[in-house]
């Protein structure tokens, strides 16, 4: 499950193309602790994959990233599988640059792609070695941002600059997205019995989260306040995302069967849901009460800070990031300490540190597969920004 690309870039501290790994040097954060233990010992291996920034990883092994060209201007989409990079290309021309938004576990890859004379990106889609530009005449710019295990891609096209229609490309048929009677629909996430999440306009202007399942339009509603807006949909077509509440706050939310529960613990605070496993597990972002942008994973009613590594607390106004969770509650993100940026994993009520490469400083974590394969990026001896991928050393017990 993956948030939309501009939540993603919004709420997770924006491209990983270039991954940074300055130590953060900030004001002292609260003294909240997590209840879960840190497990020292080292649990897994961090291998270089070289010189790219990883997005995505596939339960086949399959890494989406960027790999930036020499002379700056330019980056491409690549897939890396078996220690080979596979540049994806180009259907408008070069010089180009494109940015990957998702992978499945066909290994098709969806994103956006800028060409020579393109002001704004247009959604494509690859797959084994063939790549189809699904921009479609006079539009101003396209973007895809979920696909499912069947190759059905939701995205959005905007027609002109006050209007912007929601669709699902199926294997060649673009089906546009009914609205709540406004002009602007967004599409970010569909599953695999074919449910997609995103927003409708309203006339009035506001933005409701909504569903479109089978051509059926199910307005999602708010907290209270005016606006909402899903990010994600899991299977069993439950979803999450951010909504206004009566006083104004925004926080984020999971509904299901017509009920939209607030997720936040208290007033007064931002919070956002980012992605939903299919067990229900949510992770998102919120502000903590010294306005410390802190991870969470809310899960039975329980919302829980992962923001503690090692008994060390966070710090900085970015205090940890959770970037991606699998359908056995796994974690992974990345956390700021007074001794660096730091990889994580949370499972089972414990953080573990996943470590960084022989002479690096830190690193993140960005994306875990159903097997716990992870990836994510951190300098290396000469500084640099590298790939890593991590494997468990031995058998979970």
């Amino acid at each position: 499950m993956t948030a939309s690309r501009a939540l993603r870039l919004l709420l997770l501290g924006g491209s990983l193309a270039s991954l940074n790994t300055t130590r953060a040097r900030a004001d002292q954060g609260d003294d909240r602790r997590s209840s879960y233990r840190h497990v020292p010992e080292p649990r897994f291996t961090a291998t270089d994959l070289g010189s790219f920034g990883p997005f995505f990883i596939n339960d086949r092994g399959q890494i989406v990233g960027l790999v930036s060209l020499p002379d700056g201007q330019q980056q491409h989409t690549v897939i890396f599988e078996n220690g080979t990079l596979t540049d994806l290309g180009s259907v408008r021309g070069s010089p180009y640059t494109s940015d990957p938004s998702a992978i499945n576990d066909r290994g098709q890859v969806i994103g956006s792609i800028f060409g020579p004379s393109d002001n704004y990106g247009h959604a494509f889609f690859w797959d084994h070695g063939i790549m189809t530009d699904l921009s479609t005449p006079g539009e101003i710019s396209s973007s895809v941002l979920g696909i499912n295990s069947h190759g059905q891609v939701a995205g959005e096209r905007t027609v002109t600059f006050e209007a912007q229609d929601a669709f699902v490309w199926d294997h060649g048929r673009m089906t546009i997205l009914d609205t709540l009677g406004g002009s602007r629909t967004f599409a970010v996430s569909i599953n695999d019995r074919g449910q997609v999440a995103g927003a409708s306009a309203l006339p009035s202007g506001d933005t409701h989260a909504t569903i479109w399942d089978d051509g059926l339009l199910i307005d999602l509603g708010t907290l209270g306040g005016s606006s909402s807006f899903a990010t994600s949909i899991n299977n069993r077509g439950q979803v999450v995302g951010e909504a206004d509440t009566a006083n104004g706050d925004s926080h984020a939310f999971l509904w299901e069967k017509g009920t939209m529960i607030d997720l936040a613990t208290s007033d007064g605070a931002f919070s956002a849901a980012t992605a939903i496993n299919d067990r229900g597990q949510v992770i998102g972002l919120g502000l903590s009460q010294t306005a410390q942008r802190t991870a969470f994973i809310w899960e039975r009613g329980t919302l829980t800070a992962l923001d503690t590594l090692g008994g060390e607390p966070c710090q900085g106004k970015t205090c940890s990031q959770a970037r991606s969770i699998n359908n056995h509650g796994q974690v992974v993100g990345s956390i700021s300490l007074t001794s660096g940026q730091r990889a994580f994993l949370w499972e089972n009520g414990q953080m573990t540190d996943l470590g960084f490469l022989p002479g690096g400083t830190g690193a993140l974590a960005v994306s875990i597969n159903e097997r716990g394969q992870v990836v994510g990026g951190g300098d290396g001896v000469a500084g640099d920004n590298r790939a890593i991928l991590w494997t468990r050393d031995c058998p979970e017990r």
